[in-house]
């Protein structure tokens, strides 16, 4: 019984690596075609374009001033032409004051050594 299970858990493997694979294609297909792209500037997909070197026409962030340095990063990797948009009176990114605490706090940073020779 074991060994019918195990068979049906490879086969299962199989299939939804096959799967993931057709989806990939279609979604490669898809990005190619498309003529505007909208993405959160922290979604997977970004992280993905950008490791593929992927490149666009222009790069359009709203909201700019709610996003912190690092999520801004991907995005603007994607073009050399960038439009940000946003103004003073929007609100701060999400958690900037506790970001801005923990590492202006040196004492929460262990000091690490190398070992030595």
């Amino acid at each position: 019984m074991n060994d019918a299970a195990e068979r049906l858990n490879v086969a299962r493997d199989g299939v939804d690596r096959e799967l993931r694979a057709g989806l990939g294609a279609i979604s490669h297909l898809v990005l190619d075609a498309a003529n505007i792209v909208m993405s959160t500037a922290n979604s997977s997909d970004v992280e993905r374009l950008v490791e593929a070197r992927e490149q666009f026409d222009w790069v359009i962030i709203e909201e700019a001033a709610k996003a912190l340095g690092p999520e801004l990063l991907g995005p603007l990797m994607l073009s050399g032409r960038r439009l940000m948009i946003g103004d003073h009176n929007q609100l701060p990114p999400q958690d900037a004051e506790r970001l801005a605490k923990i590492l202006g706090d040196h004492s929460l940073v262990r000091p690490w050594h190398l070992p030595s020779r």
